[in-house]
């Protein structure tokens, strides 16, 4: 199999047995300003491989890869991403999958369809779970050692150094969190087996010494309906003169006994008293079990439903940081909406589309109204598939309709509310009714607006007004 990689600002070194695995990194490239692939290239030559350096990461498909392995800016590793899946090719990606709720949700979408489609294969770096020490408490918590886990405790603390601008803002970082907390959040859930309802969390970029919003120190505690307790914190005050660059500690209490990791060693105490356990190796890295998924020999534990889990707990503490709020972890309830309206004369005979898919599953509500606007219909789509969800869920809704989408993200609907359902002018809000339906389905659901251009070639959104436009016909418009 053929491997390229993208990027050098993440763990590439995961695919350092790429030989064992049966794959040949044939090509590197870079996208970020700060990345170098003079490293990379002189690395992986060392280990058999003779990549080369190619300057424009859409142009590794002229070297036919199955694989792409993605590390580059963490903001850009979803994007690229989605552009490899979608042209059949696997991704062995960075943590985390996203930089935004409703970015995951996107990438989510896009797997679903090459994965089905094409049998694309894709897989979070979340290679510290296989260290020695993880793999021996992931073991011994199989095997029943510590009873019932009632808290686990996760520690990330890193040295600072010399870090690269991009850390410096949200919009090119991510947040400590997502970025050094997830690998805790990755312990929770894959070594200890755990899942988590709600989560909160705080964070502080003080005395980062000039590293603009970069937090130093971020805590979350997660909950879920059995009580049981997860925490992680992460720090960047590791001091210089430390032997290693990491501090990795693991402490998990169990109602027979407690197990943890310091500096890679595991100590178990229970009713026998205290003993250090002999650390055992994990029988595959990472990168072998994500390629063997791929060759249909096993399944990877860090593939596409776990990494999307982790990074959506990861994103979701992120948010109760800035919004210095418990919040819920939604799971498994994800549901793309497309949504579109039609009107003939404006006002005139119009009608209204709206595609619902979910796990695979499409549902088409249409209708319209003999005597409306444009602008109804638009809001007509979107309410009547937000009250057709009988449960809360994660909606992300794509719309080409500015006057829906700027009144939710630019705060227009609030204002309206909270003046009485008036404008800025004192002047009655149009289509209070819906509007206010609306709103009612926005406190029901985590609703996310994703605006795309009209006419611009999107399926299903295409789709939708041809669907708009035929039930605009029927009440005796005309034909656009």
């Amino acid at each position: 199999m053929r491997a390229v990689i993208v990027g050098t600002s993440g763990h590439y070194e995961y695919a350092f047995d790429a030989k064992e695995c049966g794959v040949d990194i044939v090509a590197v490239s870079t996208v970020d300003s700060c990345e170098s692939e003079e490293k990379c290239i002189e690395q992986f030559k060392k280990l058999g491989h003779n990549p080369v350096f190619v300057p424009e990461y859409k142009n590794l498909l002229d070297y036919e890869p199955e694989i792409a392995i993605i590390n580059t800016a963490f903001t850009l590793n979803c994007g690229i991403s989605m552009f490899f899946m979608e042209k059949g090719v696997s991704v062995f990606c960075e943590k985390p999958c996203a930089s935004s709720l409703k970015e995951l949700d996107k990438l989510e979408e896009a797997y679903k369809k090459a994965h089905e489609e094409k049998g694309v294969v894709y897989a979070g770096m979340f290679g510290l779970s296989y260290t020695d020490w993880a793999e021996t408490i992931r073991q011994m918590i199989e095997s029943g050692a510590i009873g019932q886990i009632r808290l686990a405790q996760a520690q990330k603390s890193y040295k600072l150094g010399n870090r690269e601008p991009f850390y410096s803002c949200r919009e090119t970082y991510p947040g400590t969190i997502p970025w050094t907390s997830i690998h805790g959040i990755d312990w929770l859930y894959g070594i200890c087996g755990l899942s988590f309802d709600q989560v909160f969390s705080c964070q502080s970029d003080k005395c980062n010494q000039g590293n603009g919003t970069m937090e130093m120190t971020a805590s979350s505690t997660f909950t879920n309906s059995d009580g049981v307790i997860g925490v992680v914190t992460s720090d960047y005050f590791r001091p210089s003169s430390a032997p290693t660059h990491g501090d990795d500690r693991l402490r998990v209490v169990g109602t027979l006994g407690i197990i943890e990791s310091i500096d890679g060693k595991v100590t178990l105490i229970d009713n026998s008293g205290k003993r250090e356990v002999e650390t055992v190796s994990p029988k595959k890295s990472i990168f072998k079990e994500f390629t063997e998924e791929l060759q249909g020999k096993g399944k990877c534990r860090k593939g596409a439903e776990y990494s999307f889990e982790v990074t959506r707990a990861a994103l979701t503490a992120r948010e109760s940081a800035d919004n210095n709020s418990i919040e819920k972890i939604c799971k498994n309830k994800n549901v793309m909406m497309y949504t579109d309206g039609a009107c003939s004369g404006n006002p005139g005979p119009g009608g209204y589309a709206c595609i619902l898919q979910y796990k695979g599953v499409t549902k088409i509500l249409c209708g319209g109204e003999n005597e409306t606007t444009n602008n109804r219909m638009e809001l007509t789509a979107v309410v009547v598939g937000l009250e057709a969800l009988t449960k809360p869920c994660n909606v992300i809704i794509t719309s080409d309709s500015r006057y829906i989408v700027d009144a939710i993200e630019k705060g227009w609907l609030e204002s309206w509310k909270s003046k009485g359902w008036k404008k800025a002018d004192n002047k009655p809000v149009l289509n209070q009714d819906l509007w206010v339906r609306l709103d009612n389905q926005l406190c029901k659901h985590e609703v996310h607006f994703d605006w795309i251009k009209g006419h611009a070639g999107h399926e299903f959104n295409e789709m939708c007004d041809s669907i708009a436009v035929e039930e605009s016909v029927l009440r005796g418009g005309q034909q656009q």
